[in-house]
């Protein structure tokens, strides 16, 4: 049987490339209006010898998926820390 994440995955069809981008997380979740969301995603840099957040990139999707694109997230933790809790230690 498939596990929660190989179940959302299996079903992707990439006709062509497409942008990566690198985060080291989600800075914030913004609501645009129309019923939809964006995830504003950073990573972490070094200006100047000082540590900053800087915005990578931006993930938009209507408002209902958060909470399945949430538990995806978590599901993934879940599988790659090897635990129950979705905490990696």
């Amino acid at each position: 049987m498939a596990s929660f994440v190989e179940a959302f995955s299996e079903n992707l069809i990439e006709p062509c490339p497409v942008a990566e981008i690198t985060a080291s997380g989600i800075g914030r979740i913004e609501f645009i209006g129309g019923g939809q969301s964006c995830l504003v995603c950073y990573r972490n840099a070094i200006n100047n010898g000082d540590a900053e957040r800087v915005v990578s990139g931006r993930l938009f999707m209507p408002i209902e998926m958060l909470e399945q694109t949430i538990e995806l997230m978590r599901a993934a933790v879940r599988e790659a820390a090897g635990s129950s809790s979705g905490r990696l230690s």
